[in-house]
């Protein structure tokens, strides 16, 4: 049986990152799905999630657990608006809630929308 699933322009291309960057389509589609699943959850509050952070000096790689929103009345505050659009390298950009401040990851390193 043949199924199909539909996904915007935006997804499709984070799919295709990640899939170059893991060499998995499966995990690249799954990846950016979440990742859609992410952006609609920020833009509308507060959203929870867990991403994997940059190794350290040591090569040991952390997770993060997030609490992140891209809603404009709690992050506009913080936001100049002269910024660099992180989607732009690959990256989502989020407004932590819980340090006071922008951070980012890669779209692979998403591990978990709760």
């Amino acid at each position: 049986m043949l199924q199909i699933i539909s996904v915007e322009n935006q997804t499709a291309v984070r799919a295709n990152v990640i899939t170059n960057r893991t060499g998995d389509a499966s995990i690249g589609l799954m990846k950016a799905m979440m990742m859609a699943l992410l952006k609609e959850k920020m833009n509308h509050g507060v959203a929870h999630f867990l991403y994997c952070k940059k190794p350290n000096k040591y090569g040991e790689i952390e997770l993060r657990e997030a609490w992140g929103t891209t809603q404009s009345n709690i992050a506009s505050a913080t936001t100049n608006g002269r910024g660099y659009c992180k989607e732009l390298d690959n990256c989502i950009a989020y407004f932590d809630v819980i340090k006071g401040s922008w951070r980012s990851f890669r779209f692979e390193n998403l591990v978990k929308v709760y």
